[in-house]
């Protein structure tokens, strides 16, 4: 199976951010981090798909990233999936996230962008 989706924003920052960055230098700091952890989960959805497990899609923003956090092992995503293998339960992860994302960028590319347009039982989006 290949699997294209890039976890990347594809839309520039806006106004805002751009002046954030200006004034604050640890906005900067946080935007440097996105690329990196952007090819760390694709390389890591690319091992999942490998896998057998049950599959856990994770879908959002920068906070589903791990954008902000110390490495992307302290993302709340890598943390839970810690948390519930330490109770036997396993789960593999293709996360979609991206920074920046939006709902309409949920229903527009990341609910779409599920390998082989899998889908939940009770969903029938792709």
């Amino acid at each position: 199976m290949t699997f294209e989706y890039s976890n990347l924003n594809d839309r520039s920052p806006g106004w805002f951010l751009r002046l954030a960055r200006r004034l604050l230098p640890g906005v900067g700091l946080v935007e440097n981090e996105i690329k990196p952890y952007a090819q760390a989960w694709h390389e890591r959805n690319l091992e999942a798909l490998a896998s057998a497990d049950p599959l856990w899609v994770v879908l959002g923003d920068s906070l589903s990233q791990g954008v902000g956090a110390s490495s992307i092992e302290h993302s709340w995503v890598l943390q839970t999936q810690r948390a519930l293998a330490g109770r036997g339960v396993r789960y593999r992860i293709v996360n979609l996230s991206f920074s920046g994302a939006r709902v309409g960028d949920v229903l527009d590319r990341q609910i779409p962008g599920w390998p082989g347009c899998l889908r939940p039982p009770i969903w029938s989006l792709c």
